[in-house]
């Protein structure tokens, strides 16, 4: 480097410590990006978890209000029919 690009000792080093640098950083974005896809994929199958689940919920009425519980939780009732 001294001779092909006239940099002293000095402007050696600095090029030498910016390349380790600019390595230490693209592993590191590597790394970022590799988590990224990872959370993106965990976000996509909660996505379509919270979809069930939103499916799965219905309005539950009771005397004093209602409530949002899953459909499963809810005993069916009978309404009784008087006939005459």
């Amino acid at each position: 480097m001294t001779a092909e690009l006239g940099l002293n000792l000095a402007g050696v080093e600095k090029v030498l410590e910016l390349e380790q640098q600019l390595e230490r950083t693209r592993r590191r974005m590597a790394a970022l990006e590799h988590r990224r896809d990872a959370l993106q994929a965990e976000i996509e199958a909660l996505e379509g978890e919270r979809e069930q689940v939103r499916a799965d919920l219905v309005r539950y009425e009771k005397a004093k209000g209602s409530e949002l519980v899953r459909a499963r939780d809810v005993k069916p009732f009978m309404i009784p029919i008087q006939r005459r």
